[in-house]
């Protein structure tokens, strides 16, 4: 079984409560991140922010495809204005199939990661495409090997060597089928 623990990003960027709107749009633009999770000093989890919720929070200002503009009283809109604050969360060893369920089913873009209460890392569905595309290659490969496989024709090998086999002293596989 594949967990949570091991495609999460580990110590995500976080904001405080305190924190503005201003301060989450500079962090995302700066670590190309879409979601922040709200701490409290513990580490505990208070809450979150998504992109969605700046631009919805900024009335989508725009100025020539150059982003949102964020006037200086709205830049400074504390976050905990704004964070969504009934959060779906997973833990570090929750099955990954668990956690896809979940995003896919509530329609969430991560699920912060908590551990004792403790906020430990954050999964998202960008995530999920690097699982999904991992898998992709894996089983494009076997394919292509089962693909050479039935292309093979044994009559033509010299020896076991050829297929770069081993043989054993004493194996007999392939005896009982005889």
């Amino acid at each position: 079984m594949i967990t949570v623990d091991e495609i999460m990003t580990a110590k995500p960027c976080t904001l405080s409560e305190q924190d503005s709107l201003g301060d989450a749009h500079r962090l995302m633009a700066k670590e190309n991140i879409h979601h922040i999770p709200i701490v409290d000093g513990e580490g505990q989890l208070l809450g979150l922010v998504s992109q969605h919720d700046v631009i919805v929070a900024t009335h989508s200002l725009l100025d020539n495809n150059q982003g949102v503009i964020l006037t200086p009283e709205i830049a400074q809109v504390s976050l905990d204005e704004v964070m969504v604050t009934d959060v779906q969360t997973t833990t570090p060893g929750a099955s990954l199939r668990q956690a896809a369920l979940m995003l896919h089913g509530y329609r969430y873009g991560c699920l912060p990661v908590v551990d004792e209460g403790q906020l430990v890392g954050i999964v998202t569905g960008t995530d999920f495409v690097g699982v999904t595309i991992n898998l992709l290659q894996k089983q494009e490969k076997i394919s292509d090997e089962i693909e050479i496989a039935d292309d093979l024709d044994i009559d033509e090998l010299d020896d076991l060597d050829d297929l770069g086999l081993e043989v054993q002293e004493g194996d007999d596989w392939g005896q009982e089928d005889r």
